[in-house]
């Protein structure tokens, strides 16, 4: 069965390979609404504000309350963000509108690489 960390994964052969991303098929939104949800729950457990991923045409929340701030970036990078593919200086590049620091330690299930 799909999981969510099976769709990182084919995201990641993907990427490896050379492939475009999967970008709007129902996997990768699949993907990408579980990994919302956990992102989610690791900001209401860890007590940070919710904060509002959007890719400039579709915006999400996560977390409890109004949003302290907002990371713009492609759906794609947003996705492989959550997922842990992304490395801390990655992240830090994307459009912040509030300081990123706080949220590197929990916007992946997983730890960033280096």
């Amino acid at each position: 069965p799909a999981t969510p960390r099976r769709l990182a994964l084919a995201a990641d052969l993907r990427e490896a390979l050379g492939v475009p991303p999967d970008t709007d098929g129902p996997v990768t939104r699949f993907g990408f609404g579980a990994y919302r949800d956990w992102l989610y729950h690791r900001l209401v457990v860890t007590g940070l504000p919710a904060l509002r991923l959007t890719d400039g045409r579709r915006e999400w929340t996560v977390g409890e309350g109004e949003p302290v701030g907002c990371v713009t970036a492609s759906g794609h990078d947003l996705f492989r963000m959550i997922t842990g593919r992304r490395s801390a200086t990655d992240i830090r590049r994307y459009d912040w509108t509030t300081d990123p620091e706080p949220y590197l330690t929990v916007l992946s299930p997983y730890p960033l690489p280096g």
